[in-house]
């Protein structure tokens, strides 16, 4: 698969997963162990930046619209935490992967 291709993929899982929080932790672990054969392929790291920067993406942005809505939430920099810290490790994850694979191409000519 490509390595593009496989990245946004698992952004969307992530993302879905995301979204299936609504329904309860049990339906977003159950979108995750279907992202699990996605995620063995190679690039493993490409596969987990994308889900991890789709978990954390979309979960930031919709505490960012609570936060602006003017909506209160108890512990709320907790929950903004929750989708920060995925996001930040999917996103640095991401690209210590294209610096290798940039210098693995500029070794090889």
């Amino acid at each position: 698969m490509d390595v593009g291709l496989l990245w946004i993929t698992t952004f969307f899982l992530g993302a879905v997963a995301t979204v299936m929080m609504v329904f309860g932790p049990l339906a977003a672990f159950l979108t995750l162990l279907i992202a699990a054969p996605v995620i063995v392929r190679r690039p493993h790291l490409v596969a987990l930046s994308g889900l991890l920067t789709g978990f954390g993406g979309l979960w930031t942005y919709l505490e960012v619209r609570v936060f602006t809505s003017g909506g209160m939430q108890d512990n709320g920099t907790f929950w903004l935490a929750v989708g920060l810290v995925p996001l930040v490790i999917g996103l640095t994850v991401l690209a210590l992967v294209a610096r290798r694979d940039r210098s693995a191409r500029s070794v090889r000519g």
